[in-house]
């Protein structure tokens, strides 16, 4: 519609670390899914994380122009990258983008109609073999080890994945973003900024329409086994 085309452009944030293969596999698409004016996105910010391998150079050859690159000089972990990028972005949302995951040209189209809600402040996409996520507190904690069956109607969803979500930037600057001081350098940091916007009376949803492929964990999978389990 006009109203999403004039004022609900969204950027897109991808972080990368070595990940020279999976922006190979990937990138192509997104790219594809920005030229489709439906969607709505306005710019593609890469934070890198102090790589080593050849992903920039890869970047530069084949997407020049086409994004805006910040570095860090040392991989300062998921959450600090990503407040980076939404710091930097210029659009009313912005879609975090794991760069494992590879969309559908056509993936932003019905999820960003969900803003027209300002209680919205995130929509996770469908992640291919994934429904909303459901959570319980078990022992005083939050279990969060099961997921409703997919569907084909939008669903709440107890937290949106920082891999493939639509997050409302006003309100990820309200929340003060993710917490890089305790959940840094990976896991829990979408879930617990999802938990915090749904106790200030915000909404999560879940689009059956935004679809997405996610080969989970391609990045921590590169780190030392031990590293990740602690």
């Amino acid at each position: 519609s006009k109203y999403f085309a004039t004022l609900m452009k969204i950027s897109i944030v991808i972080p990368n670390f070595n990940g020279k293969e999976l922006l190979e596999k990937n990138l192509p698409n997104v790219f594809k899914a920005v030229e489709n004016s439906k969607n709505n996105i306005g710019e593609v910010i890469i934070i890198d994380n102090g790589s080593t391998d050849d992903s920039l150079q890869y970047l530069k050859k084949s997407f020049d122009g086409r994004y805006k690159l910040i570095r860090h000089s040392k991989n300062r972990g998921f959450s600090t990258a990503i407040n980076t990028g939404v710091r930097s972005s210029h659009a009313d949302l912005v879609l975090l983008l794991n760069s494992d995951v590879s969309p559908e040209v056509d993936f932003l189209e019905k999820p960003q109609e969900l803003f027209v809600d300002p209680q919205v402040f995130a929509v996770s996409l469908h992640e291919n073999g994934h429904g909303p996520s459901r959570a319980a507190f078990n022992n005083g904690i939050i279990d969060i080890g099961f997921t409703k069956p997919e569907s084909k109607k939008v669903e709440l969803t107890f937290y949106a994945s920082g891999a493939a979500s639509l997050f409302r930037k006003s309100t990820w600057q309200i929340l003060g973003g993710m917490d890089e001081k305790l959940l840094s350098p990976f896991y829990w940091e979408d879930i617990d900024i999802c938990y915090r916007a749904s106790k200030r009376g915000y909404t999560i949803l879940w689009s059956p329409d935004g679809r997405v492929v996610h080969n989970h964990e391609s990045t921590s999978s590169k780190l030392p086994k031990k590293y990740v389990a602690r």
